[in-house]
């Protein structure tokens, strides 16, 4: 949608230049044919309707202007209000908490394709929350989106996960971004600062440190980390565009022989950087960092403090930082995506967002994972049918 927003603007804006031009064309072709008693026609003309002309015009101008921002303003409104029922449509959403398996193997988080099918799946401008919550009493993933979203959702992660146990919220199990009665919440919004940059990992599991801070946080405060994520379908495009561009600029100079070989291979490299980026398909993702405490400054240290580990897991070549700050568990509880969202490549994602292996549990034994009661035998101890059968039936 936005990608096409952006190019009817485009050619609206390229109609209106080339009949503009068209305009000044014809007029100077009026005018060049005129006489001289023409001219002093036109001219008398010009004195006598002169000012109302003007007036007119100007009119016009003003009235074509107020159209235009009324028109603006009424599409500006519309899609936030479009943004808002989804919002609501999410928030009403189940929550499910996902319970890894013990003896899974360790995850790559580099090879975590679940992303790229989740932005097929989601409906348009819909999105969903993959989180990481919990403190010294125990760690916990969870997973939120729409009632429609959900049981694809599930199945998604099913395949990327096999027998990962899920399990509603209730009172045993409340819902991990509602703080409790009477606490604080405080929340900062992470993304990287460039947006056509790769986003690289600084640690082979950016994951790990999150759930090493969250083991270590005291009974009074609870820390949360929310991945919100939606398709994004204009990047890719904008992207290609640019390192198109790049490429005809460094050939147009090359052949007038104006460009440096330094610079030239600096700006083919850099287009082949952006070619490389846009082979995998976009997420627009919004990385939120909280902190639930019954005292109001503990949670703003708490949050402060966990995000600042998760940035530091990232590399200073494409940062991430804290971009928005706030009090408040409302958009924590309802997980309304209206914070700085910012472009991550589904691999990208897939360094936060994931299910780990029996290897977190080194970094925070109180990780939640699957009941045995849960999980299938193992192949070696299945007891087959016929064999079943025959121990039964015999005297």
């Amino acid at each position: 949608m936005g990608v096409m927003n952006a190019q009817i603007k485009q050619y609206l804006l390229y109609g209106a230049g080339l009949l503009f031009l068209m305009g000044l064309l014809n007029l100077y072709n009026y005018t060049h044919k005129l006489t001289p008693r023409q001219w002093r026609a036109l001219r008398k003309l010009w004195e006598t309707w002169r000012w109302p002309g003007l007036i007119a015009l100007v009119v016009l101008i003003v009235g074509m202007v107020v159209i235009l921002i009324w028109w603006y303003r009424r599409k500006a409104a519309l899609a936030r209000a479009e943004q808002a029922a989804i919002n609501r449509q999410v928030a009403q959403g189940p929550t499910l908490l996902l319970l890894p398996r013990r003896d899974w193997p360790p995850t790559d988080p580099q090879k975590v394709a679940l992303w790229s099918r989740l932005l097929e799946i989601l409906p348009p401008q819909e999105h969903l929350a993959f989180e990481i919550s919990g403190n010294n009493q125990g760690v916990a993933f969870s997973l939120h989106a729409s009632e429609e979203a959900m049981p694809a959702t599930v199945t998604q992660f099913m395949l990327e996960w096999t027998n990962v146990e899920r399990r509603p919220i209730s009172e045993k199990d409340p819902d991990p971004a509602r703080p409790p009665e009477g606490w604080a919440a405080h929340f900062c919004e992470l993304g990287p600062r460039q947006t056509d940059r790769a986003i690289t990992p600084m640690s082979s599991d950016p994951l790990m440190a999150v759930l090493v801070e969250l083991a270590r946080l005291p009974d009074g405060a609870r820390g949360l980390v929310q991945v919100m994520a939606r398709a994004d379908r204009a990047t890719r495009a904008q992207l290609n565009q640019q390192a198109m561009s790049m490429r005809s600029s460094v050939q147009a100079r090359a052949g007038q022989g104006a460009v440096d070989a330094g610079v030239k291979n600096l700006q083919t490299k850099r287009a082949k950087e952006l070619e490389a980026r846009t082979d995998r398909p976009f997420l627009q993702v919004m990385v939120r960092v909280s902190a639930l405490a019954s005292d109001p400054a503990q949670a703003q240290a708490v949050a402060r403090s966990l995000a600042r580990s998760l940035c530091a897991q990232f590399n200073q070549s494409n940062a991430v930082a804290i971009l928005r700050a706030g009090d408040g568990a409302e958009s924590l509880i309802a997980r309304t995506f209206d914070g700085p969202a910012r472009p991550w490549t589904d691999l990208e994602v897939g360094l936060l967002a994931h299910l780990p292996g029996s290897d977190a549990l080194d970094f925070a034994p109180q990780l939640r994972t699957a009941s045995a009661k849960s999980l299938p035998p193992t192949p070696a101890l299945r007891i087959p049918l016929v064999a079943l059968r025959a121990a039964v039936l015999q005297p």
